[in-house]
């Protein structure tokens, strides 16, 4: 089943990453401007660097997130995730936020924070709202 994804990083206060997965799963990525959760982003502090979405291998009813992060600025606080699902006509079918402490892969950031290009993965499970969803958006939130 082919899945559209769209994937927001916020570089800018909302540069969001289209996605579409062709046949042999690779991407075509188109860039436009989400101007969503503004006043609490601290989207000029993060990179999203890679991403992959897919359904959970244990649980077919789950989507597995998983990806990696680079810090921009120095000593920046660790961000709240936040993944917003949507239809083709972008009306929200799933929000979830996700702290530090749920998606971090390497827990030891929780004390020691995240410095300038460093990168620190993420990886989180969440329910899939279903077929109807082919709009994926990735926010990062002040803490």
């Amino acid at each position: 089943m082919k899945i559209l994804l769209l994937i927001t990083s916020l570089l800018l206060f909302g540069c969001t990453h289209t996605s579409n997965e062709n046949a042999d799963g690779k991407y075509l990525t188109n860039t436009t401007i989400n101007k969503s959760d503004r006043d609490n982003s601290v989207s000029e502090h993060f990179l999203l660097v890679s991403r992959q979405v897919v359904a959970d291998s244990d649980d077919k009813t789950r989507l597995l997130a998983t990806g990696t992060i680079r810090a921009s600025k120095d000593s920046v606080k660790l961000p709240i995730i936040k993944f917003n699902l949507s239809d083709i006509n972008n009306r929200d079918m799933a929000v979830h936020e996700f702290s530090p402490e749920q998606y971090l892969v390497k827990k030891e950031y929780l004390a020691t924070g995240i410095r300038k290009d460093n990168t620190f993965d993420f990886s989180v499970v969440f329910d899939d709202p279903g077929q109807d969803a082919v709009n994926f958006e990735i926010v990062f939130l002040r803490n």
